[in-house]
């Protein structure tokens, strides 16, 4: 191995001196060397690079270099690839408890950077995308760390106190309602919640249904009607009878029986449309998936006209005004 003096060295750094790395090893050398410093430097604070003694000399003296100058960069934007650069350099080095106030102070109020502008629609909903996908199935404490979470929840708790939710006394539309069930269409609460928020949710709406929605309590009670027998003329044959006559699909949200089967293990439901299980009527009967099934039991009016209108529609069906059923025993459409 061959040594170089000091004397050589010293005349090597000075044939190199005011040259780029381009000058000095190509292009493809320069690359490599880039590469090889941010390889190096990833990750690390200056402490990490260099110790905590050289590192505060070198803080200081750069601190001192850089007093009432006005920075390099000042007025100037970065290149993409540069921006890619240093996004690279800085991944997953740690930031001190100092430097994040410091960065905090630099950018609030009128010193951000986005101060008085104003973004355009699609950065706005991008921004939304990605915080929703950022954010979707956690909970506060997941997101943001126990301590942090029950601070929020406290100063929520207090804002609202005594004081109505923004929905209390009011009702969702049927296209709304359409638009929040095709969103929801096939999705458990897992999937919706994450498996945390979904065990919450369900214990928390099950001890709410079990004080708020059994009996007398349910809005839609009817003085136990639901208890009440079907006739015996409501069997499989007839069921089968109106789901081969629907094309096994459900007459509200359009699902397929076979899809129904792989969600809930069981086949789609036979809805009598008048809600009187006495009147098992081809016109009185339609067929609806569980969801669905559950979502009719209330306004049944409105969905009695509803359905009257589609199966009319539909099959030809004759209803009276006062939504009473019109039966043809001469062998037409209606039977």
């Amino acid at each position: 191995m061959k040594y170089i003096s000091g004397h050589q060295s010293r005349g090597r750094i000075s044939a190199n001196k005011g040259k780029t790395w381009e000058d000095m090893f190509g292009t493809e050398g320069a690359k490599r060397m880039h590469e090889a410093l941010i390889q190096h430097k990833m990750g690390k604070t200056y402490e990490q690079q260099y110790g905590i003694e050289k590192a505060t000399l070198i803080k200081a003296h750069m601190s001192q270099m850089r007093k009432g100058r006005v920075g390099t960069w000042t007025g100037k934007t970065f290149s993409i690839s540069h921006r890619h650069n240093i996004s690279r350099a800085l991944t997953g080095r740690p930031c001190s408890e100092k430097t994040k106030k410091k960065i905090g102070d630099a950018q609030r109020g009128d010193k951000g950077s986005m101060y008085g502008k104003k973004l355009p629609e699609w950065h706005k909903q991008r921004m939304m995308e990605g915080h929703r996908n950022k954010i979707k199935g956690k909970t506060l404490e997941e997101r943001l760390g126990k301590k942090r979470a029950d601070e929020i929840k406290q100063k929520f708790s207090k804002i609202h106190k005594g004081q109505k939710g923004y929905w209390n006394g009011k009702k969702f539309s049927l296209e709304h309602c359409d638009k929040i069930r095709a969103d929801r269409l096939g999705k458990s609460y897992e999937e919706r919640h994450g498996p945390i928020m979904a065990a919450e949710l369900k214990k928390l709406q099950s001890e709410w249904i079990k004080n708020n929605r059994i009996g007398e309590k349910n809005p839609n009670w009817l003085g136990g009607k639901s208890f009440e027998p079907y006739t015996l003329d409501f069997n499989k044959q007839f069921k089968e009878a109106i789901r081969i006559r629907d094309n096994y699909t459900c007459q509200l949200c359009s699902i397929f029986e076979d899809d129904h089967l792989q969600l809930h293990s069981r086949r789609l439901a036979i809805h009598h449309t008048d809600y009187d299980k006495k009147n098992t009527f081809p016109q009185n009967c339609i067929t609806l998936c569980m969801r669905c099934n559950i979502l009719v039991n209330k306004d049944r009016e409105i969905w009695t006209k509803h359905f009257q209108d589609l199966l009319k529609k539909l099959y030809g069906y004759e209803y009276t005004q006062d939504q009473k059923i019109i039966l043809d025993f001469t062998g037409g459409n209606n039977g």
